[in-house]
């Protein structure tokens, strides 16, 4: 029997009593903090959710990667009724995914251990503190708390489903049941595959991990079933590793999101040398300060000596993976935990054109340090059980007990106060401020919140103090509008000032946010100094700006451009505005409202025409047609059955 020691379901049900309820305990403020940055444009199309279709719909709505994260959005759309205004289900789902994952690293762990041959006791002992440091590691409160991090959550819990799988099945193996063995392996890899990457692409990495554990330990027990194993591991765990790299460096694929960067890929791979070790600090020795979610503040790589930290960066992990082959059979654990963490972010934190810097990458990542600590120390017990003298063993496992348990003590407090920076928005606000200073993105919240809270004036002063610091940028100026809007005491630069930062200033997510609330602002009324004319003006000027993409954010402007002439009951100039876009280009949402206004205008024909022409485009995107279908469907049903009834009363009159 795998689980032969007697107490072990005793134990392992009064440890994760425990460690459930303090860490609960002690994460319970965050759960009443709000919806943050990514939440709003990931979880905005909730409010449309009212039946089972719109849940359909929304759950294959995703655009994030190119699997549509379909699962997390169903996780979402099953909360629609507490969105926008109770954030509290949410985030409490998203710790109750967390503990589960806890439970499932607690059964890898214990699996794993019985293939590093240890006794039931040092088993359970290593798979518990393996587990409750991974679960109470303060680099994880993004993870959890950040609401659209649920992705995270679920793809991971699906490895650790994978790697559960895999384990139990080659311990199975090796218990005499091959064909049981094999089928649990098998079936449990190819669901977690299926299911981890439909709530996030990170899942693929599920191979890398099986892998890490297969050649680092698993595959010496094996003997006649070696060559099988060695066979299913390349064909079943890293196939789809291998099929994903493949897709992504195709034709250069993976450059297409660098449009809008400041780096290219070669400063991006120097860069993440340097973050990778950051995260290596924060993983062992986090602080409260250490942590948060916005790190901006970092200054990408510029070339491999600039700065000088990037070279070393680069040899450090290359001596690292040295010296964990030259030693591996002596201390296997240090190869373990470097190859595990760097083939967590393969993904992440190589060639892809994402965003530098994110704390939540290291959710899976983390895992693998945090047991080569425990493993290594279990070694290090080991050795001081051997030394000759009493009062250096006794002195040396004093140590080795009480030094883990401070530490453990302090990541709960670590833990603690990060969570007090989650309790709420303000709480969230100080904290980046306090602890990113030099972040134009913590201070552009801080701005937000200020003008959420009443505080105009005081928002707009820190906005010029902002320009001051990090000029040039349009997301600033746009915000200004705002503001002005809302406050006419609110000093803005001049109104050609505006236009020529909207046109050559740099990439800026901020934008098109501040222009959506000046839409909303509009909308009841407010705001009559500037006229939806100047305020097409605007948003003409940002969406001819070359540092701009193309599409994506230029279609969000593009959609209030529509929407303010449709306020003005301009349809023709509606109509007129599609027909300049590129119709070969456009989403199926804007594809959706060009034909809403064509029916509005009372244009049946052209909507016909326009109805049959996306028909032949998403003839072979099955995805896409089947989730969206029935707006176009039931539109052409409603026109053919309108001017079939019109023919009816012709005949009638004749």
């Amino acid at each position: 029997m795998i689980l032969s020691f007697k107490k072990a379901p005793v134990y392992t049900g009064a440890f994760f009593f425990l460690c459930f309820f303090v860490y609960i305990l002690v994460c319970w403020p965050a759960l009443s903090g709000g919806f943050i940055l990514d939440d709003w444009p990931n979880l905005s199309a909730l409010e449309k959710v009212k039946n089972w279709q719109d849940i359909w719909a929304y759950s294959f709505s995703g655009t994030s990667g190119p699997m549509g994260r379909s699962l997390s959005y169903f996780s979402f759309a099953l909360q629609a009724n507490d969105w926008p205004d109770n954030p509290f289900p949410f985030k409490a789902l998203n710790l109750a995914i967390h503990c589960i994952n806890g439970l499932l690293c607690y059964i890898a762990c214990y699996l794993y251990a019985r293939h590093l041959h240890f006794n039931n006791k040092k088993t359970i002992v290593f798979a518990a503190l393996c587990t409750f440091l991974w679960m109470f590691s303060p680099l994880h409160a993004s993870t959890v708390f950040y609401v659209v991090q649920r992705m995270v959550l679920l793809a991971s819990l699906f490895v650790w489903l994978g790697v559960t799988g895999f384990l139990l099945g080659t311990l199975l193996e090796l218990r005499g049941s091959p064909y049981a063995g094999r089928w649990i392996a098998t079936t449990s890899l190819a669901l977690a595959y299926l299911l981890g990457m439909f709530s996030k692409e990170s899942a693929v990495l599920l191979g890398v991990f099986v892998a890490v554990l297969y050649f680092m330990k698993v595959r010496g027990s094996f003997t006649s079933s070696q060559r099988w194993w060695d066979l299913w591991v390349i064909g079943v765990a890293l196939m789809p590793v291998i099929v994903t790299a493949v897709y992504l460096c195709w034709g250069g694929r993976y450059l297409g999101s660098y449009s809008s960067r400041e780096f290219n890929v070669e400063q991006r791979l120097y860069s993440e040398w340097r973050i990778l070790w950051e995260y290596v600090s924060k993983i062992i020795f986090p602080t409260a300060v250490k942590i948060n979610l916005l790190n901006d503040d970092f200054e990408f790589s510029k070339g491999l000596m600039n700065p000088l930290t990037t070279s070393l960066s680069g040899l450090a992990w290359l001596s690292l993976v040295m010296l964990g082959i030259a030693v591996r059979k002596k201390w296997p654990f240090i190869l373990f935990g470097t190859l595990w963490f760097l083939g967590g972010h393969l993904l992440e934190s190589t060639i892809l054109g994402l965003e530098l810097y994110f704390e939540h990458r290291n959710y899976l990542p983390s895992a693998g340090i945090i047991i080569a600590m425990v493993w290594g120390s279990f070694e290090l017990w080991e050795r001081v059980a051997q030394l000759q003298s009493r009062v250096m063993r006794v002195t040396g496992k004093v140590i080795l007990f009480v030094v883990p348990g401070l530490y453990c003590v302090w990541l709960i407090g670590v833990l603690s106060d990060e969570v007090m920076s989650w309790r709420s928005q303000e709480s969230f606000t100080l904290a980046a401020i306090n602890d990113r200073p030099r972040s134009l993105r913590a201070h552009q919240v801080a701005a937000s919140y200020m003008a959420t809270e009443g505080d105009y004036l005081g928002s707009a002063m820190l906005l010029h103090k902002i320009d001051i610091s990090w000029p040039d940028y349009p997301g600033t100026y746009a915000w200004l509008v705002f503001l002005h809007c809302v406050d006419g005491r609110v000093v803005m630069p001049a109104k050609q000032e505006v236009i020529e930062r909207f046109k050559k200033g740099r990439f800026d997510l901020a934008t098109s946010d501040a222009f959506y609330e000046i839409y909303q602002v509009k909308l009841k009324g407010a705001c009559e100094q500037l006229s939806w004319q100047v305020f097409r003006k605007y948003i003409h000027a940002v969406m001819s700006n070359e540092n701009f993409p193309e599409y994506g954010l230029n279609d969000n402007l593009f959609r209030l451009e529509v929407f303010s002439y449709i306020e003005e009951r301009n349809l023709e100039k509606v109509n007129a505005l599609f027909e300049s876009r590129n119709e070969k280009e456009m989403s199926i949402s804007l594809l959706r409202l060009k034909m809403e206004m064509l029916s509005l205008s009372g244009r049946e024909k052209d909507v016909l025409s326009l109805i049959k022409r996306i028909k032949e485009r998403y003839r072979n995107n099955k995805k896409i047609w089947v989730i969206n279908r029935h707006y176009f469907l039931e539109m052409e049903k409603k026109i053919k059955d309108s001017l079939e009834a019109v023919k009816v009363d012709e005949k009638r009159e004749s």
